[in-house]
């Protein structure tokens, strides 16, 4: 039967070729695999300055020909300017290291998408990621059902899913969880949800830019939290925000950020001016201060629309049904025929120090939404994460204190949409949130739908 396939009647067929427990593979290399990185890079080799991806998995993927979400993800580093640095291992952390060094023993990647469970146990692990000290992000897989199931689920990723999705992996120091591929109707086979693989592939590319970016140039956002109640507070946990901040300044100014010193006196005037626009809703007078001041930036609401019109039609049924027009909102200001957000921020040098806007649109109705998972965010909020997100294009968010509202918002359970509030607000953008020790259970969710 053979023959008759595929020809070749009196020729002896060349013994098959068994697959080595771990190496490189690149699915448009005429062989697939190398052997050593050394051997990859005389196929292949990263220009001068590109970012390095590294994309793990399992070598039963291989074994199986399970690759098809796998190679998507490969393809869209490398559409996106990136050098990709796929390998294949048996979950061995231990035999990892030597096909990601080059000769003269410096790790290649910046940066490495992992779609295996835990490599051996824990303290491997740990030991693995101490010694690769680069960021790991986790991708995930939709194994117990297909990609509209996953889209229609609350819960997103079920509760048997999370011991190898997100408990080991958080352990083993993992972040940035993301759900990337689900199985196809067709054949069960897995395949890739592009605008989930796209996302996870831009998480990794912007740990990689952390890297590679002068520290001198990188924009910083630091956002800190109204609470409790008032418009002179700004607390979080009992953490001391104006001596938190400084001491943030006095570090990255030691590694050669662009941020110019500041004292507590001064972050404790500035900010209480920024956070005056969302009590004082009446008029537009604190507005006008602001921008007076120096202390705001403004997103056209022309603008913004664009933003919102390329979000799902239930996201923005949802945001229509729910709430007042972009034109209406109590960070709005209309001057001169056209209306912009007025989004209040103190920018010292690369760094914006700025408090998180409100959930909704009145202070009075914050604690009765703050955990409400049904109600869309509101447009000054978008506004606000737009604004440091997508026009000011910052390299890195710092939420700084504990259980802001970003992470409490609509969206998923485990494993989050894009389309998500809890996702649409930050982007892809890298997020530290430094939370306190003792309040580990809202550090969850912080670290699963904030993705800190």
């Amino acid at each position: 039967m053979v023959v008759d396939i595929f020809g070749g009647a009196g020729k002896k067929a060349a013994p098959p070729l068994p697959l080595p427990e771990n190496a490189i593979y690149h699915p448009d290399a005429p062989k697939k695999i190398f052997a050593t990185l050394a051997d990859y890079f005389s196929w292949r080799k990263p220009k001068p300055g590109q970012k390095v991806v590294a994309v793990g998995f399992h070598r039963i993927e291989v074994a199986n020909d399970s690759l098809l979400h796998i190679d998507d993800v490969i393809r869209r580093i490398e559409k996106k300017g990136a050098f990709a640095l796929p390998f294949f291992d048996p979950n061995d952390g231990r035999k990892i290291m030597p096909l990601l060094k080059d000769g003269k023993g410096a790790l290649a990647p910046d940066a490495l998408i992992a779609f295996t469970g835990l490599y051996t146990t824990v303290d491997e692990q740990v030991k693995f990621a101490k010694e690769f000290d680069r960021p790991i992000l986790q991708a995930m897989t939709y194994r117990s059902g297909y990609e509209d199931e996953w889209r229609k689920s609350e819960e997103g990723l079920p509760l048997f899913q999370m011991g190898v999705n997100y408990t080991l992996a958080e352990m083993a120091g993992r972040i940035d969880n993301t759900l990337v591929a689900a199985k196809r109707r067709s054949d069960d086979a897995l395949v890739a949800i592009p605008e989930q693989a796209d996302a996870l592939v831009e998480r990794a590319l912007g740990q990689a830019n952390l890297r590679h970016k002068p520290n001198k140039d990188k924009k910083l956002a630091i956002l800190v939290w109204n609470s409790p109640e008032g418009e002179e507070n700004f607390s979080a946990s009992y953490l001391n925000i104006p001596a938190s901040v400084v001491e943030i300044v006095k570090s990255l100014r030691k590694d050669g950020y662009n941020a110019p010193e500041v004292d507590e006196a001064t972050v404790i005037a500035n900010v209480k001016k920024l956070i005056r626009p969302y009590y004082r809703t009446k008029n537009d007078a604190e507005l006008k201060k602001l921008v007076a001041e120096g202390l705001a930036d403004r997103v056209p609401v022309e603008e913004y629309k664009k933003f919102i019109e390329a979000l799902p039609q239930e996201t923005q049924k949802g945001l229509a049904d729910g709430w007042e027009k972009p034109e209406d909102t109590y960070l709005t200001l209309k001057e001169d025929g056209h209306a912009d957000f007025i989004v209040p921020l103190w920018r010292i040098g690369n760094l914006i120090i700025m408090p998180q806007p409100l959930r909704g649109a009145r202070r009075s109705e914050e604690s009765d939404i703050l955990h409400d998972k049904k109600r869309p965010m509101h447009h000054a909020f978008r506004a606000v994460y737009y604004d440091i997100v997508h026009k000011q294009k910052v390299d890195a968010i710092i939420h700084l204190g504990l259980h802001g509202t970003q992470e409490w918002a609509l969206g998923k359970e485990r494993a989050p949409s894009v389309f998500d509030d809890t996702q649409t607000t930050i982007g892809n953008v890298p997020v530290i949130y430094p939370y306190a020790a003792h309040g580990p259970g809202e550090a969850i969710i912080a670290r699963r739908r904030g993705r800190a």
